[in-house]
């Protein structure tokens, strides 16, 4: 008998054993005789995960990382992971690894030169936090909008003597992402998370 083939003890009075079930059924799997059932990542599953993403490609520069120790976790099959990534993850098993690189076109998009506005000093005047004297090179600033549908975030990117830049595309956009991670844990939600559709911790905090 070829020695990677794993041998299975069809003992019928070990029905812990599970000894009746074939053991190519996916994702499971036969150790020592006993059978165990492998959780993976499905819709509708609050997932855990350690990963970084860098630029470009698995050497380029760091732009986050979430490790053991303080993982991502959120509810898998809600439409808020890049498209891209969630194929990647979709059927994967806890302890599996993964790895990929996503275009601009698929992340974030291509930057939008329409998106870098000159805004005039004169128009923080009012401004309740903002003080036109101390904008600086590479601070964030939120702008509320003029249809009330939330702030809109940007980067300065230039200081003139009368007005600044600001680029409000996505920080992340005409980048290219590079994923690479572990799948750490794996459980069906509650069924508050389930009809949230979100990741909700032990101590009731929301995580959209």
């Amino acid at each position: 008998m070829d020695a990677d083939v794993p041998r299975v003890n069809f003992n019928t009075d070990n029905k812990r054993r599970g000894a009746l079930l074939p053991f190519f059924c996916e994702p499971n799997y036969w150790f020592r005789g006993y059978y165990f059932k492998m959780k993976r990542i499905t819709s509708h599953t609050i997932v855990e995960l350690s990963y970084e993403l860098r630029d470009g490609d698995a050497s380029g520069t760091l732009l986050e990382r979430m490790d053991a120790k303080y993982p991502l976790k959120f509810y898998f099959g809600s439409g808020k992971l890049l498209p891209a990534l969630e194929d990647k993850l979709d059927g994967l098993r806890e302890g599996e690894t993964f790895s990929l690189t996503v275009p601009p076109e698929g992340a974030y998009g291509l930057l939008d030169p329409s998106l870098i506005v000159e805004m005039t000093l004169d128009s923080f005047d009012n401004h309740p936090w903002i003080n036109r004297e101390n904008l600086s090179i590479g601070d964030r600033i939120s702008i509320d909008q003029p249809d009330g549908s939330g702030p809109k975030y940007g980067l300065i990117t230039e200081v003139l003597p009368e007005s600044i830049l600001v680029d409000f595309n996505h920080a992340m956009a005409g980048k290219t992402l590079h994923f690479k991670g572990t799948v750490l844990h794996i459980r069906p939600p509650s069924q508050e998370e389930r009809a949230r559709k979100h990741y909700i911790e032990s101590s009731g905090a929301h995580f959209d």
